[in-house]
């Protein structure tokens, strides 16, 4: 059918994006990013914002319009003191993208990510988190991507050294992360990206519980999170695994 038949998006969708917006701070990168979303107009149509294109779906949950599925914040540079827990809310969300935001080396709530079963892309990359990774993400069963890198910067020298710059540890980036309780649900997993993320399993331990967690893989980045040892020879078992 023609998008124009479709309904709009349900209320409490919109409620819970527009208490998202105001989140943010009030700037010049928030006002391009959130130009569109307007109270009163369907949600359906804001700018990083996908719905569901099939209202049975919609019927089938007991709502009364259309449920956000996709939200790409993207790389806009808001600004905010932590993420609201308005997100939780959009519970039908297949993909979030809040990476490249500075949320004010603020902790992840606690509590909320369990409730994104339908999520299978999570990016929060670079964080501008601090502390621990949610057990909540561990929950997220559909996962394919999970991206909670944090940013940094290779600089080559005259002498043919290299100098790492990153956010200063542990002001930025999550720390102290259970690899095996983070992975040990995730077998949808087919890309992970935890660069500068310090991990707290050394060993063979990691190696060996991506390989039985999440046998899928196909991408794999792990560079700067305090691994010591060498190469798990675990992970040559990974049959799709290819970076």
């Amino acid at each position: 059918r023609l998008a124009q038949s479709l309904p709009p998006c349900s209320p409490d969708q919109a409620t819970a994006l527009l208490q998202l917006k105001r989140s943010f701070t009030v700037n010049t990168a928030s006002a391009t990013a959130f130009r569109s979303w307007r109270a009163g107009t369907d949600c359906c149509h804001w700018a990083g914002v996908r719905c569901d294109d099939d209202d049975n779906d919609a019927a089938a949950s007991g709502s009364t319009g259309r449920r956000a599925t996709s939200l790409d914040l993207g790389g806009r540079g808001l600004q905010s003191g932590g993420l609201d827990a308005a997100v939780f809310s959009l519970t039908s969300l297949g993909y979030l993208n809040l990476g490249g935001n500075d949320f004010n080396a603020s902790r992840l709530p606690a509590v909320g990510f369990e409730r994104l079963t339908e999520l299978t892309h999570l990016n929060i990359s670079p964080p501008s988190f601090t502390g621990q990774i949610p057990a909540g993400i561990g929950r997220l069963t559909n996962l394919v991507s999970l991206d909670l890198s944090t940013l940094f910067y290779v600089i080559n020298q005259e002498d043919d050294r290299a100098d790492i710059m990153a956010p200063s540890f542990p002001n930025w980036g999550f720390w102290k992360v259970d690899f095996l309780r983070l992975v040990a649900n995730l077998d949808n997993l087919r890309e992970l990206y935890l660069g500068f993320v310090y991990m707290s399993n050394g060993g063979e331990g990691w190696c060996n519980a991506l390989v039985n967690s999440t046998p899928k893989d196909q991408v794999l980045s792990l560079p700067f999170c305090k691994i010591s040892g060498p190469i798990c020879q675990s992970l040559f078992s990974l049959p799709y695994l290819c970076c």
